[in-house]
């Protein structure tokens, strides 16, 4: 039985360059479970998004890659779906790079578990490849500028010989660039001695077989190496111009990496500027040349020929996640940062050092690599990550990324609102200019306009505008699930949806409120929110977020069209695709129940249950084996007979319209009543079930076990998410 229970969409937060509220949100369908994973711009203003789909069968074999371009308006322009097949879901494969030539045609880059002998193998044209033979494959193709037309595709891995039995040999394209002649260059990292690599090329030797020791016993483990490269395609697309790996020896210890690539850009020279990470001890480094510690980063540039090193430099103990040049041939990178004694970044002048690791982290090169011209950390005192950064016309530094940090750098009046964060450093790195804390999962990728308006790539789909004065004015920037920890703009009939946002409620917050007997009123505060017309009951309302409960009336739709107005006046219109159910489990979020991985506290996701005695669940007091316990959920959709909108219920009576079971431990349960909630509103299930065994843990149950010890509950053929009880045998 095939289990769904989300669809993820793309958000398109629109507002003028001005900072007026001009809001309008915007869904683009990547199905359940899908997830966006580049993003790009072109210079009129075009948004290009690709990621990867999934239709509602949650077909396990079949992986789509899907390209939407977005009009700088918010129109959809063309959605194109390249479908084929793979071996696991880890291997699906997915775009890491978007490129857009001056033509407006779309390249995409990345890598995939399809081969040509898969059952459905990655389509190619005029690949340039004969018979490459892998676990994974490298790719690149070519849209037309409408999006209806593939214009070229080819994998990219070793010929046949390269495959070891023992072995599974991969190829991976990290990121690519393009010159001003349209042509197309690849770097990433592959195992693979036999990566097509040309005449006179840099370096034709590749990846080798790594034999090391492990010093606790003595014994020789045998791995291949990795190595980076750099293959340079002409606007043709008819051949490799050039091919080269850039990789050194890797060190004899155990859980070398070997050399990857993991950005790559160009100047105006058509030389190709490389930078990645290595555990080679003989990496080469050229005079003049930076040359910080031997592994670790490592920046390189190559000759227009690729075949010399124009300059290569060493960075000692830290690692690129993304980088860009400036508009004097400056290098910027963002990086974390290893645990090390000592770092290149040196003293911090935009934001605190963390004394904890891991750390990150900006660093930037002038234009030969022979000094530093700027560095700063950018961390707190828990866990960073980056994963965007653009550079404008001013030279100004744009970051994305995701903290935990409470006491991660922030400016007066800047927002703080969830764990994702957009940042802006002057270009010497010495000044914060912005920084805001945006709703959690809106973060996973970062591009700019033409007029240098920051453009965020969230994970669960999210595309967010973010124009300079957006802080000042009533906007909504996220829709979940009331119940849910992360951006999931979805709806069903009688959901509890949060809207996240600025200056949306009144200060100070208002909770629920009666309009008449035993019925929740529909404005508060000043705020009202309608679904298709339909007036919603609101249960909270403040100035980051405002709680609705989705109207019964909207079933049976494909979307429901919310409008949400203030007291100001604001109102915005948003599109919400609809599900027949969309159930999730009101729970809470405990964070010191696990043991730490390094310095973070592992987040425990608990229901909101009781047990049979009627009595809170919780660590002090848990249930036991074969007693029953309630659990409460939102999202199941319509009830028999029908609900009244934001009415209080009274005795047990109407039950889902769709089917309900809850699993425990990863087995079914016996479900002894699934229902209206009594002395709850509408809309909320209560379900009563009977735990079975309960393994031996001494207070709750283990997130480490190999069996599921968590809750799921089904409506229909939509799960909630994974939450736990406090239970003992």
């Amino acid at each position: 039985m095939r289990l769904l229970f989300t669809i993820t969409v793309a958000l398109v937060l629109v507002l003028n360059s001005a900072g007026t509220a001009q809001t309008s949100l915007q869904y683009l369908d990547f199905g359940p479970n899908g997830k966006i994973t580049a993003t790009t711009s072109d210079s009129s203003g075009n948004i290009y998004v690709a990621g990867n789909a999934q239709d509602f069968t949650g077909s396990p074999g079949l992986n789509t890659i899907r390209i939407y371009k977005v009009s700088p308006s918010g129109f959809i322009t063309y959605s194109f779906d390249l479908q084929h097949d793979h071996t696991t879901q880890e291997n699906a494969g997915s775009v890491t790079a978007l490129a857009v030539d001056s033509s407006g045609s779309l390249f995409a880059a990345g890598a995939t578990g399809s081969g040509p002998r898969s059952l459905s193998p990655f389509p190619t044209l005029h690949p340039l490849v004969s018979s490459p033979n892998s676990y994974y494959y490298g790719f690149l193709f070519k849209l037309d500028p409408t999006g209806t037309k593939l214009l070229f595709s080819t994998l990219l891995a070793g010929t046949p010989k390269a495959v070891d039995p023992e072995a599974l040999p991969i190829t991976f394209i990290t990121a690519m660039a393009l010159d001003s002649t349209g042509a197309v260059y690849l770097t990433g990292y592959t195992d693979q001695a036999t990566y097509p690599t040309t005449p006179g090329a840099y370096q034709n030797t590749g990846p080798d077989i790594h034999t090391a020791v492990n010093p606790a016993n003595f014994s020789l483990t045998v791995a291949f190496a990795d190595a980076a490269f750099v293959t340079k395609i002409p606007a043709t697309l008819d051949r490799i111009e050039y091919s080269t790996f850039v990789c050194g020896p890797m060190k004899a210890v155990i859980g070398g990496v070997g050399t990857s690539g993991s950005l790559i850009t160009v100047d105006d020279s058509g030389r190709a500027i490389i930078a990645g990470l290595s555990s080679s001890n003989n990496l080469p480094s050229t005079a003049g040349a930076l040359r910080y510690d031997t592994g670790g980063m490592f920046v390189a540039k190559l000759s227009a020929d690729g075949s010399s090193l124009v300059w290569s430099a060493l960075l000692g103990a830290i690692s690129p996640v993304t980088g860009a040049i400036d508009s004097s041939k400056n290098m910027v990178f963002a990086v974390s940062v290893f645990p090390s004694p000592k770092s290149i970044l040196g003293t911090p002048t935009a934001a605190r050092l963390s004394p904890i690791f891991p750390s990150t982290g900006v660093i930037k090169l002038n234009s030969d690599a022979s000094a530093v011209l700027g560095s700063t950390y950018l961390s707190g005192s828990i866990t960073e990550s980056i994963t965007g950064m653009r550079i404008d016309s001013q030279n100004n530094v744009w970051l994305s990324g995701n903290t935990q940090s409470p006491d991660f750098p922030k400016l007066p009046n800047s927002l703080q609102m969830g764990d994702s964060f957009l940042a802006k450093l002057s270009p010497n790195l010495d000044r914060l200019l912005q920084m805001d804390r945006l709703p959690t999962n809106t973060t996973a990728a970062l591009t700019l306009d033409p007029s240098g308006v920051p453009i965020l790539a969230g994970d669960t789909g999210s595309i967010l505008r973010m124009p300079s004065g957006f802080e000042s004015q009533p906007g909504i920037l996220g829709v979940a699930d009331s119940a849910a920890f992360n951006i999931w703009p979805f709806a069903s009939p009688g959901a509890f949806l949060s809207l996240y946002g600025i200056a949306l409620g009144p200060s100070p917050a208002l909770g629920a409120a009666y309009d008449e007997p035993n019925h929740i009123a529909t404005t508060l505060g000043g705020v009202s929110v309608t679904f298709d017309g339909v007036p919603a009951s609101l249960t909270y309302a403040g100035p980051s977020q405002v709680n609705v409960i989705v109207p019964f009336a909207v079933a049976g739709q494909p979307s429901t069209r919310m409008e949400f107005r203030n007291s100001s006046g604001f109102s915005q219109t948003v599109v919400l695709p609809l599900l027949p159910a969309t159930p999730f489990i009101f729970s809470y979020l405990l964070k010191e129940m696990y043991p730490t991985e390094g310095n973070l506290p592992l987040p425990a996701h608990f229901a909101a249950a009781l047990n049979q005695d009627g009595s809170i669940n919780s660590a002090s007091n848990p249930a036991h084996s074969g007693e029953v316990i309630s659990i409460f959920a939102n999202g199941a959709g319509l009830f028999t007979p029908p609900l009244t909108d934001g009415t209080l219920q009274g005795s047990v009576g109407p039950t889902p319209a769709l089917p309900v079971s809850v699993y425990f431990f990863g087995q079914k349960a016996q479900v002894l009543y699934a229902g209206i909630a009594p002395g709850l509103s509408a809309g909320v299930l209560q379900v009563n079930f009977r735990l079975g065994r309960v393994n031996d843990f001494p207070t709750y149950l283990d997130a480490y076990a190999t069996q599921g010890n968590d809750i799921l509950l089904v409506v229909g053929n939509y799960q909630t998410q994974h939450v736990q009880v406090f239970a003992v045998p």
